[in-house]
């Protein structure tokens, strides 16, 4: 009654005298996963980026642009005209 060989057998089929399976010393069982594929933190995030970016093209554009508020004409003086 050793169990270290057993024979299978199945209908229509020759009988199959199994053995224990022997993992060999080269088999690793889980191999090492490269750097590149570990989760890491995000340093940045990419839609920030790019709105920080827009804004501050948006901003240069407004710093360049003349307004001209400040040389309406005084009520005072009745002329509507500009």
């Amino acid at each position: 009654m050793s169990l270290d060989t057993i024979t299978v057998r199945y209908p229509g089929m020759e009988p199959v005298t199994a053995h224990p399976l022997t993992i060999k010393e080269y088999c690793d069982p889980k191999p090492a996963i490269p750097a590149s594929m570990l989760p890491t933190e995000p340093q940045t995030s990419r839609l920030l980026d790019v709105l920080e970016k827009k804004h501050e093209s948006r901003q240069q554009l407004q710093a360049n642009a003349i307004s001209f508020s400040s040389f309406r004409k005084d009520p005072k003086d009745g002329d509507d005209d500009v």
